[in-house]
């Protein structure tokens, strides 16, 4: 019930016309109540030579229903390619939802199953380097969802199986109402354990990780003041290869402590925040600081002050950022603009705006120009995405020039958008294209 298509045109980093062509088609397939498909198709190349691939791919067969009391419950096994189903939902990156641990040229299958308070999910496929492995994630919930119980685990090996790692672990989380306010309290607690062939196994395989989330103190005159604190503590030997994060030497305790004021009516909001990590000797590894103003006016208008710094043993390595907003019926506009290292040889600034225009009730423009200059050398760079969209019925149509995911999150403000302008690989990225794509619905 769901199809798309785009069709790209680049040039090649030599400078010289070499367009490369590319279509994609999705499609969603409601084949029975309890059975949907979904398939990505793409057809690339140049030339007289094009690749027909099927890049995603997923079939879901369930069982679903409401017992005596109406609660929902339900069973699904879920094949998969390319989908990215890996995620069950941890709050910590113990299973990591990219390529770089697992293989998603070949996929997986993944198991659901829910019911009177109780849930599970468990997945398994090829890693990355052709290994197999295996997560899981389980638990109940108690007193309407206000507390969850819940197991966790995952398992991969190598060497036909002469060398594995595992890790399990438990969890708890809450959801209660604060003493002080209407406002819940969240609160959870993880814990967990590891065991590899090639490590010595000791004590020093542990992780535990604590949080508390909107403790607030709460007064129509005064506002709201809210608190959100975290302790993490990674033993060196704790290991996890299904995660980005545990793959390699933990090692550290990480303190984090948040402290947010929104002010009365809600107008705006002040937020501090402060990261501190050191290794288990105590020695400190580094510290981030983060400061947050946003300001709500009448009319549709807001504005945001940013600035936060990066502090290790080389030095301090702050960042000012800025933007304002303002919109009506007709569309917003958006600008930004940042500097970031300013007291260092790396002092970069940058400058970005993006709008949409409403020309009628189906037709939609929107823009996006980001500007960048590296001050040291006067390296200039910029990026800028157009896009016509036209909606008639269930279709929709999109005609589209640029890169769309450069400065797509916030602009300039976004530390990925910043280091991306700079990336090794910015040409290939940044290459001029025009895209067309529908979107149509049955």
């Amino acid at each position: 019930d769901y199809g798309r298509s785009h069709w790209i045109t680049k040039d090649a980093s030599s400078g010289e016309e070499n367009p490369q062509h590319y279509m994609e088609n999705r499609f969603w397939f409601d084949v029975a109540p309890s059975v949907w498909s979904f398939l990505k198709m793409t057809v690339k190349g140049g030339g007289s030579r094009f690749d027909v691939q099927m890049q995603e791919g997923a079939l879901c067969i369930g069982k679903y229903g409401k017992d005596s009391k109406g609660k929902d419950w339900g069973v699904e096994l879920k094949p998969f390619k390319n989908w990215g189903e890996y995620n069950i939902g941890h709050n910590i990156d113990l299973v990591s939802n990219d390529s770089s641990r697992w293989d998603f040229n070949t996929g997986g299958v993944r198991f659901n199953a829910w019911g009177k308070d109780f849930w599970s999910h468990f997945v398994t496929g090829p890693s990355a380097d052709g290994q197999d492995q295996l997560a899981g994630r389980w638990g109940k919930n108690f007193f309407n969802a206000q507390l969850t119980l819940a197991n966790f685990g995952g398992y991969k090996r190598w060497d036909a199986g002469s060398n594995y790692n595992y890790y399990w672990g438990f969890e708890i989380r809450g959801n209660h109402k604060n003493f002080f306010s209407p406002a819940n309290v969240y609160y959870q607690f993880n814990w967990a354990t590891s065991n590899t062939t090639n490590i010595v196994r000791t004590s020093d395989n542990n992780l535990l990780d604590f949080e508390i989330r909107d403790f607030q103190f709460y007064g129509l005159k005064f506002g709201t003041l809210g608190f959100n604190l975290r302790y993490a503590d990674y033993d060196k030997d704790f290991r996890d290869y299904i995660s980005n994060t545990f793959g390699a030497v933990p090692d550290r305790k990480e303190y984090y402590g948040e402290t947010y004021y929104n002010f009365p009516a809600k107008m705006a909001t002040l937020v501090i925040s402060e990261t501190y990590r050191e290794n288990q000797a105590g020695v400190k590894l580094n510290e981030d600081f983060n400061s947050r103003l946003e300001i709500s006016f009448i009319n549709n208008f807001s504005t945001k002050f940013i600035y936060k710094n990066y502090k290790d043993s080389n030095g301090i390595y702050p960042n000012y950022i800025f933007w304002l907003k303002a919109a009506d019926e007709m569309g917003f506009i958006r600008a930004g603009f940042r500097i970031r290292d300013p007291e260092t040889i790396y002092k970069k600034r940058f400058f970005g705006v993006e709008g949409n225009y409403n020309i009628s009730k189906q037709l939609m423009f929107f823009s996006r120009l980001i500007v960048s200059e590296e001050v040291l050398t006067e390296n200039y760079k910029q990026s800028l995405f157009l896009q016509l969209r036209y909606n008639w019925e269930n279709t929709r149509f999109y005609l589209e020039y640029g890169p769309t995911w450069i400065g797509s999150n916030s602009l300039v403000e976004d530390d990925n958008t910043a280091d991306l302008l700079y990336d090794d690989d910015w040409e290939r990225k940044n290459q001029d294209r025009i895209q067309f794509l529908f979107q149509a619905d049955w």
